[in-house]
């Protein structure tokens, strides 16, 4: 990937121009940063976009949020698949993966607010947006009664932008209008890693969070994925 023949080398180490592939010399459009030619350091902010198993254990989470819905959350799909939490803990400590870590990974441009000008970033975000799809797929057959609205938090409570009624900034549409990818004009193909492992680590515990009204059907499941 990282290679002129592809998306572009790493930038050179002078100032982290990237200097050949498609987006040599690459004009940035959008920043309030002052630059105004695509840059990427590869490995030094971050020495990896993310460790083994860190998307796993993402995939095992069983609630999309939860309160304070911010950097600093816990609980829930949105903080660990954004990779603001991991099993090592916060991002402030060492704990930053998947979504969070890929930009650090990248740097220069892809590093901060002007992340968008690096071509790069849309195969990143495809990918986040692809295992969030897989997340949503696991809840839906674990409940079948429930619909994607069900699966994302917050409804009320949370930041400007962020509950699901709320208009995404720059868009004119809701965030419960773009929860299912079947109503946008868009698919995944089949390199999304599939988030149908066994959600709880072992079949009783998954088993165990199985609904009465449903509990034929969830433990069906539960002996498949795990």
């Amino acid at each position: 990937m990282w290679s002129a023949s592809e998306m572009g080398s790493d930038g050179r180490a002078s100032d982290g121009l990237v200097v050949d592939g498609p987006f040599a010399n690459w004009d940035i459009k959008y920043t309030r940063n002052p630059e105004t030619k695509l840059t990427r350091f590869l490995g030094v902010r971050e020495v990896r976009p993310a460790r083994t198993g860190d998307l796993e254990n993402a995939y095992g989470q069983t609630k999309f949020d939860q309160a304070p819905y911010d950097s600093v959350a816990e609980v829930g799909f949105r903080p660990w698949g954004a990779g603001w939490w991991s099993v090592r803990g916060s991002r402030e400590v060492g704990g930053a993966t998947l979504h969070s870590s890929h930009h650090g990974f990248i740097g220069g441009s892809n590093g901060r607010g002007s992340s968008p000008n690096d071509p790069t970033f849309w195969l990143a975000h495809s990918f986040n947006d692809g295992y969030w799809y897989e997340w949503q797929n696991v809840q839906l057959a674990r409940f079948p009664n429930s619909t994607h609205l069900d699966w994302y938090e917050p409804v009320v409570g949370g930041p400007k932008g962020h509950n699901v009624n709320d208009t995404i900034v720059g868009l004119d549409r809701t965030i419960a209008m773009t929860l299912d990818h079947a109503d946008l004009a868009y698919t995944y193909d089949e390199n999304i890693p599939s988030a149908t492992i066994c959600p709880f680590g072992n079949l009783n515990a998954c088993i165990s969070y199985c609904p009465a009204e449903n509990y034929e059907t969830c433990s069906e499941q539960c002996s498949s994925f795990c």
